[in-house]
């Protein structure tokens, strides 16, 4: 029985020891002078050192200095009480001189007796944990840093910003944002979409109520990224105000659409100076027009009359001068004057059938009669196409193009002008191999008194209303006009016109 139990027991230690040699903590025991009486394995692992290098010592001795005595502090008044501790964090020296931190546990021993013998204890090594807690503890410093400079930015900003949920609530409005909508705090402005929409009576520019789906907020839900909104909104304090705005979709790490941003701009002001500057632009360009036409016209009679003269010299040049100046001066003024019916909508079109064909080779005859270094061709796909379009405004589409293509390609060369008719509309382009435009230009090329460059404004003149003016005739036409270019390889621009009679 005796020699069973002894069997037993070796049979139990052995597989407490092989426990102990295989666990992957630092199994340890100190007496009650707190100095390892065993230590496992594995303290070599973890502190490099052999188990008979720590035994007599105490874990102060394998502590630097500082963290001994604050470690002791802590664990002094557990062992006068004799009491179990767990997870104390303290760093312990490697043999090689780099710091392991490690979390101990212990329990207490006591012999047969109950008399205190030391503690038996585990060690982890916590060094990669403590790691990980104190980069993500900087991480989320630096987040909240960043978070804060952002608020700073969102809430000074001239801009109102507008972040909604997925749902479509808004949680996110700053300081602009609240003027904007005439609210007073965040709370009063964050509503859902259909609500802020009907609370400011969102309307088009034309007047007519905006949907609810074609407002800043939906259309960033449904994935767009847009810069082109503009509308009307009428806070419940204060007038109507115009708005411009872009907005974004938020994705989360799937990908998924969880959110939408949108800036948005009043441009109230704007508008008004806008009008402000077409009103004057209207009365200057009426004012200036009787006095231009009579200096045209009495140049014009005294050149005749120089010329039946048959006198040359000076007088003759400076007729001359004064004539195409005048000529140069009612062209900039019939060009402002077309942009004033424009902004007020009132350029009407006298539409008739017209040949587009004709008018074309026209308008090349008469400007090749003075380009010399260029050759002005037509390139018609059918000998004649007829639409309902009105004739001198088509013209004068024609001209501008043509013109711009002369003056675009300095060095000389050709330029094309092909006439095609493609899906029930005519299609023009005119082609030049001349200096071309930059990709990044080529979206303001139709904007009011946009020119590529002061550069080319100096060597070429004109106020950069041509192809603004040509754009919304064209358009008016119910047609297109778009541009492909190049650097130094030349412009195309193309226009459309629909062949069907017009609608209403």
């Amino acid at each position: 029985m005796r020699r069973r139990a002894e069997e037993e027991l070796r049979e139990s230690e052995e597989r407490y020891r092989n426990l102990v040699e295989t666990t992957s903590d630092w199994i340890w025991e100190v007496d009650e002078n707190a100095l390892y009486t065993y230590a496992s394995p594995r303290v070599r692992d973890l502190l490099g050192y052999e188990p008979e290098e720590v035994l007599g010592t105490s874990p102060f001795d394998l502590m630097p200095e500082g963290e001994a005595q604050r470690v002791a502090g802590l664990f002094g008044p557990i062992a006068a009480q004799q009491k179990p501790f767990s997870s104390l964090e303290n760093t312990s020296r490697h043999k090689d001189g780099h710091l392991v931190v490690l979390e101990t546990s212990g329990v207490p021993i006591f012999d047969v007796y109950g008399t205190f013998c030391g503690y038996r204890g585990v060690d982890r090594n916590i060094t990669a944990r403590k790691q990980a807690e104190e980069e993500r503890e900087r991480l989320l410093i630096e987040i909240e840093h960043r978070v804060a400079e952002l608020n700073t930015v969102i809430e000074s900003t001239a801009d109102g910003i507008f972040v909604c949920d997925s749902h479509g609530l808004i949680v996110t409005v700053n300081q602009a944002g609240l003027r904007l909508v005439g609210a007073e705090t965040k709370e009063e402005a964050q509503l859902l979409l259909a609500d802020c929409v009907s609370r400011l009576r969102v309307q088009r520019l034309d007047g007519t109520p905006m949907p609810v789906d074609e407002d800043t907020l939906a259309r960033a839900l449904r994935g767009e990224t847009f810069h082109d909104y503009e509308a009307i909104w009428h806070p419940p304090k204060g007038q109507p105000i115009y708005v411009q705005a872009s907005g974004a979709p938020i994705h989360d790490e799937a990908g998924r659409v969880v959110g939408g941003v949108a800036v948005v701009i009043d441009t109230t002001k704007l508008r008004q100076m806008d009008r402000l500057k077409d009103e004057f632009i209207s009365i200057a360009s009426h004012e200036l027009r009787t006095p231009i036409t009579l200096i045209k016209g009495y140049a014009s009679t005294l050149l005749r009359g120089v010329r039946r003269a048959g006198a040359e010299g000076y007088t003759f040049e400076a007729l001359e001068v004064i004539d195409e100046e005048a000529d140069r001066m009612a062209d900039m003024i019939n060009k402002l004057l077309n942009v004033s019916r424009i902004q007020a909508g009132r350029l009407v079109l006298y539409r008739q059938p017209v040949d587009l064909v004709r008018i074309v080779e026209q308008r090349v005859r008469r400007i090749q009669a003075t380009a010399r270094r260029h050759s002005v061709s037509v390139e018609p796909e059918a000998p004649s196409l007829i639409g309902e379009w009105d004739e001198a405004y088509l013209a004068q589409v024609i001209d501008n193009l043509l013109q711009n293509a002369i003056k675009y390609s300095p060095d000389g060369g050709p330029v094309t002008v092909q006439i095609q008719e493609k899906n029930g509309e005519a299609c023009v382009s005119v082609r030049d191999e001349g200096i071309g435009v930059p990709p990044e230009k080529q979206p303001y090329l139709f904007q009011r008194f946009y020119r590529v460059s002061e550069e080319a404004q100096a060597q070429r003149g004109g106020l950069g209303l041509g192809l603004y003016i040509s754009h919304e005739i064209v358009s008016l036409h119910g047609g297109r006009m778009w541009v492909d270019s190049a650097v130094g390889r030349g412009s195309t621009f193309h226009f459309t016109l629909p062949l069907g009679s017009p609608q209403g």
